[in-house]
Formats: C-alpha cells, sequence, structure tokens
C-alpha cells in the first residue's frame, strides 16, 4: 500500500487498485506484473512495485509496468525510497539502485536477517535476526535499547520526526529456565521504545493495559502519524492508542478489527491523525476516528462466508436488518447490506502475564430474537450469544464445559487405533459438530455424538444419538444436520440415516425406510411452522408429521437437489446448481426464479432471506443479495 498526492494505491491479489478518498471506495487500475508482490512505493510519481527478484516501474499511474535494474539473486521483501534513492533488501542483503540502473550491495556493518526496513528523518533503519541498524553514510551502525537485554525488534513505525519500535528478548538466546519464567510470567519479554533522535536515546512507553507485560511478548503492528500512535494485536486484534506520542494509553473495546488465529492485521497505514487503514487475512479495515473503531470492505478481495443469517434484533418490521456471517476469520456483522462488515469479537480474559487465545467461530444461527455462536478454544468446544448492541459475543458461562471423555464408541475405537496425525484430526473434527436452540434448551453434537442441555443443568445430558459407521476422512468435518421445532429433534447423519425424536433426544425414530429415495449425504434440515423440509443429494423431501414424506419435485416431476434451503413464514426456498428456487404453495413443486447463481456451481455455502430480499454466501465471492421484486 502506498499513498502519492491524494491517491492511495494498494495491490489485491494480482490487481492494482486506487482510491482518491483515503481508501472509502476504490477502482481496479490494472493486473500487476507476475510474480509475489511484496513491496510497493511511490517517486515522483513513480510507482515501483517489487515481485518475486524484480523491480518494475509506472509512469502512468500503475497502467503499464516495465522492469528496472537486473534481477536480484534471492527474493526481495522490502522497497523503501530516501532522497530519490530506491532501496530494496532480501534475506540477507541491502541493495541501492544506482543512476546506471544497477543494484549495488550495502551491507557493510549489517549481520543477520533482515526483516524490516524503514526510513525516519531521511534515514535507513534496518531490523534483523541479530540487531536494529541505522545506516551512516554507506554503513551500518547497531543501535542500543535502553534495556540490553532487548535485542531485536518486533514491529516500527514513524512520524517525521519520532522513531517507535516494539523491541523484545532475541528469541534464539532463551534458555530453558527464561523460557520457564516467561510461561509463568516471571520474566518481561517486550517493550515499545520511543526516540526523537535517530535512535541515540531511547524512552520507554510500554502500555500495561492491552497485553501482558510479563511473559511472552504480544504480535503487533504498529502505526503513528502526528502525536496518535495505535498498537495493535495481528492476530487478536487488540487496539490501544495514544494522542500524546505515547505517554499514555487507551484501551479500544470493540474496535471492530476482525480476531484470527493468522494475521488479521499485517500492515497498517496512517493517512492522517483520523483515518488508518489495515490490511492482512481478515482484509482490509478503515478508522476514521483515530483507530477507536474499524470497518472492514474488501475491494476486489476474495472471501468465504460459512454461515449468513439475516437478523432483526426482535424480529418485527420496525428494525432495520443486520447481517451476521461467519468468514475464514471470526464473525462478523453488517448494518449497511453487506457494504462494510464490523467484527463481533469475544470478551478475552487478560490477566498479569496471560491473555487467552480468541475462539474459532465455527457456526452461528438465531434463535428467539438473540444470535448465538459455536467456537473451538484449543481444544474445548463453548457455545457464546451476541450481546444486545450487537458488537461482542459474549460466552454463555451457565453451560458445563464438555467432558473430552464424551462421544461416539466409533470416534475412540478410531481415535485409540490412529496414528498421531490421524487421531488430531479426528479431535479438531470432533469439535466442529452442529448445535441448534429451541426456548432454553441445547443441542452439541461432540465427538460425532449429540448432547442435551437445559437451564439448570450441571452437566450435559447424553442422548445416545451418534455415529455408529466408520467416520471417514471426507466426512470428519461434515457434522449432522440438526433442526429443533418445540420438542422435535431431526437429525441427518454422516450414514445416510435421517432420525427423528420428538421427546427432546430421550427416545429416537429412524426415519431412513420411510423417504421417498436412497440418501448419501444430507445439506440442510428447516422447519416451516411443524413442516420439515430435508435437503438431500438426492433432492429434497418433506413431512407434516414426520412419519409420512414425500419428494419436492419441478413442474416437470424432476427432483431437485438443493445445497440450502431458508424459510420466511410459510415461503421456502432453495439454491441449487441451476438457480434459485420457489415452493409454489399451490402445487408443491418448485418453480425456478432465477438461474442467476454467483461463482461455480458449488458456491452457495449459506442463505437466508429478509422479506423480499435473498441473500447467498459464497465460497471465495463473498456475499450476494437478490431483490424479489426485481427478479
Amino acid at each position: 500500500m502506498a499513498k502519492w498526492n491524494d491517491t492511495l494505491y494498494m495491490i489485491v491479489s494480482n490487481i492494482l487498485f486506487s482510491s482518491k478518498d483515503d481508501g472509502k471506495t476504490w477502482i481496479s487500475v490494472s493486473n500487476r506484473p507476475i510474480g509475489e508482490a511484496v513491496g510497493l512505493v511511490i517517486m515522483d510519481d513513480v510507482l515501483y512495485l517489487a515481485h518475486s527478484y524484480t523491480v518494475s516501474h509506472s509512469t502512468d499511474a500503475g497502467k503499464t509496468w516495465i522492469a528496472v535494474g537486473d534481477d536480484l539473486a534471492e527474493q526481495i521483501r522490502t522497497l523503501r525510497i530516501i532522497r530519490d534513492t530506491l532501496f530494496a533488501t532480501t534475506a540477507t542483503g541491502v541493495y541501492r539502485l544506482d543512476d546506471e540502473q544497477t543494484w549495488i550491495a550495502v551491507n557493510d556493518g549489517l549481520a543477520g536477517e533482515i526483516h524490516i526496513l524503514s526510513v525516519v528523518q531521511n534515514t535507513l533503519f534496518a531490523a534483523t535476526t541479530a540487531d536494529f541498524y541505522r545506516l551512516d553514510v554507506d554503513s551500518w551502525h547497531p543501535l542500543q535499547f535502553p534495556v540490553p537485554e532487548a535485542e531485536i525488534m518486533g514491529s516500527l513505525a514513524w512520524t517525521d520526526n519520532t522513531l517507535y519500535v516494539m523491541a523484545q528478548l532475541h528469541w534464539d538466546k532463551l534458555d530453558a529456565d527464561t523460557l520457564g519464567q516467561m510461561d509463568r510470567g516471571q520474566k518481561r519479554s517486550w517493550w515499545i521504545f520511543r526516540s526523537t533522535d535517530k535512535g541515540e536515546s531511547w524512552t520507554d512507553i510500554t502500555p500495561t493495559n492491552a497485553w501482558p507485560v510479563q511473559g511472552h511478548a504480544p504480535f503487533v503492528e504498529l502505526a503513528a502519524v502526528g502525536e496518535t500512535v495505535l498498537v495493535i494485536g495481528t492476530s487478536d486484534g487488540g487496539v490501544v492508542r495514544s494522542i500524546d506520542s505515547g505517554d499514555t494509553w487507551t484501551r479500544e473495546e470493540n474496535t471492530g478489527i476482525s480476531m484470527s488465529r493468522g494475521y488479521s492485521v499485517s500492515s497498517v497505514v496512517a493517512m492522517n491523525e483520523s483515518t488508518f487503514l489495515s490490511y492482512g487475512d481478515s482484509g482490509m479495515h478503515r478508522s476514521i476516528d483515530g483507530g477507536k473503531s474499524w470497518e472492514r470492505f474488501n475491494p476486489g478481495a476474495e472471501s468465504f462466508v460459512k454461515d449468513l443469517i439475516a437478523f432483526r434484533a426482535d424480529g418485527g418490521a420496525n428494525t432495520s436488518t443486520q447481517l451476521y456471517a461467519t468468514t475464514g476469520t471470526g464473525l462478523v456483522k453488517s448494518n449497511d447490506n453487506g457494504k462494510t462488515w464490523h467484527a463481533v469479537n469475544p470478551e478475552i480474559r487478560i490477566t498479569e502475564f496471560y491473555r487467552e487465545n480468541p475462539p474459532q467461530i465455527l457456526e452461528i444461527l438465531a434463535s428467539d430474537g438473540v444470535v448465538y455462536a459455536k467456537g473451538r478454544v484449543n481444544n474445548e468446544a463453548r457455545l457464546y450469544r451476541v450481546s444486545k448492541d450487537g458488537n461482542t459475543l459474549m460466552r454463555i458461562q451457565e453451560i458445563p464445559m464438555q467432558e473430552s471423555t464424551s462421544g461416539a464408541t466409533q470416534f475412540f475405537k478410531q481415535f485409540a487405533e490412529a496414528d498421531q496425525l490421524s487421531s488430531q484430526r479426528l479431535i479438531h473434527a470432533g469439535l466442529q459438530g452442529s448445535f441448534a436452540i429451541s426456548d432454553d434448551t441445547f443441542y452439541m453434537e461432540y465427538n460425532y455424538k449429540l448432547f442435551r442441555w437445559e437451564l439448570g443443568d450441571t452437566q450435559w445430558y447424553d442422548t445416545e444419538m451418534e455415529e455408529v459407521a466408520e467416520i471417514s476422512r471426507d466426512k470428519m468435518m461434515q457434522g449432522f444436520k440438526l433442526a429443533v421445532s418445540g420438542n422435535t429433534v431431526y437429525v441427518g447423519k454422516r450414514d445416510g440415516h435421517l432420525v427423528v425424536s420428538f421427546d427432546k433426544g430421550n427416545n429416537w425414530v429412524d426415519l431412513t425406510p420411510s423417504l421417498p429415495f436412497p440418501v448419501k449425504d444430507f445439506d440442510d434440515i428447516v422447519f416451516s411452522g411443524s413442516t420439515v423440509y430435508v435437503a438431500t443429494d438426492a433432492g429434497v423431501t418433506t413431512s407434516d408429521n414426520g412419519k409420512d414424506w414425500r419428494a419436492i419435485t419441478d413442474a416437470t416431476g424432476m427432483s431437485v437437489a438443493m445445497a440450502r434451503l431458508a424459510v420466511d413464514g410459510t415461503n421456502v426456498y432453495g439454491i441449487s446448481r441451476t438457480g434459485i428456487y420457489r415452493l409454489q404453495t399451490d402445487t408443491g413443486s418448485w418453480d425456478r426464479i432465477t438461474s442467476e447463481i454467483p461463482e461455480t456451481p458449488d458456491s452457495g455455502t449459506s442463505f437466508d432471506i429478509d422479506g423480499n430480499v435473498l441473500y447467498i454466501g459464497t465460497n471465495g465471492s463473498g456475499m450476494f443479495h437478490f431483490n424479489l421484486d426485481e427478479l
């Protein structure tokens, strides 16, 4: 990401985008040169892009590109400009492009693998695995932090006059005793320092209200402009900000930055003291209030949407629709029909030396005017509810933790016979199962077995419904298909069996022989009043009483396999490989209302309806919506 005058440029995937309104809107400029894009800088209205071993430049605002200089021997990591001179780094060296378009090595006094190269007060700084350096003329000078044991740099930011550094212990030099002290919160391992004299002297400005000062160092990114400084957690989305150059810090709650087990934030750019942009695995986030709150938007970026809910807080027409969706990085919410998205993050417990890991959000659903989520933390399944203001995931503390010794007999049999890798797959997949809610009764699949919990219970009740056939690797992650209404519970199992309980899971009836066709896989189960609809690989079947079943066909009498179903009152909709369908109440058959399905036929991952608007989540193209009045 780079800015020149009033235009911001950004590389997303293989495309160069530009924005003239500080990142609010973006337009596609061109396809960039091939190779992994690792750096974009601008000098005198010329764009320079590092991609793999090559640097290319563009003199027409990114429309066309021409290579400059020869290819370097190693892959380029960073580009920087100082005094009209272009510098590039590889893992082991810094290079300067001379007037003859030749790369000249500038490595005198430099040691270690290079991670960061930055420019402050027309001076070049480099962070390596060995030390932190400043370039004086053509040689590198190591800088000493005020704490001698703080040897390497984790992140860096700068303004015209001030340098900010997150410094930490050298990981390769830590012995077992020191690591043990860090594990117990008895050893400090990180600091944030400020320098106004190019690193000759430093002031410790470490915030103490967001990450434990004692213990292991957090992974953070720094950003600074004027007297505003931000420290952002790369995976937990935590933000602390200062408006006095780090003298005091404020921890921001519910910022809207997605939590991620990867790099939710891998880079941060300060446009001015109000506007900041961040980019990472969770997409792009923008703040216009100095880093207090962030909105997510992805110009041209691919996005996987697993679950999608069109939600009204009171279930009525007096409130606007809110969209909730799970992506690869967690739960997000939109109040503007999907134009921008805000992360709905869980509360994170912070102790003196421990910050709890964020959960992986596996599934969401809406019940009785509340949005619920199932999450996974390490090898523990947890249930959450969204707060009334829609900004926070609150763990349901009343629900007891599920015992790890609970689960299907087949699960424990395969676990005992599996090698280490296969056993880890089983454990991981055993936490992925579905959950459902009716009134104050919760149902959750855990280790391939269904359990029930009701308000006031001290433990989960074993319904004795479990997978009995071999749990194949290709079906490990599928989970039961669950639907609950009152005391009635439907379960579509991995082995093609459909079962029902009319007393909350105390007793079960196998409905498989009653189905109108053989079934291998279940895709969705929904209720419309007392009528249940079951989507399978062979088509959709329905029943009013759970005993008598019929197949739903189109006007030609052919079954249509639906990937997902959605219900709005008495209206039932489905998405398939061939389009979007509505169930005709008079004929009881499918009527195709559009063949316009985005992306590939299998891209529809989630489906919901709100009034006359259909919402579809896809496997790579984000979310689409269709107005029924326009179809």
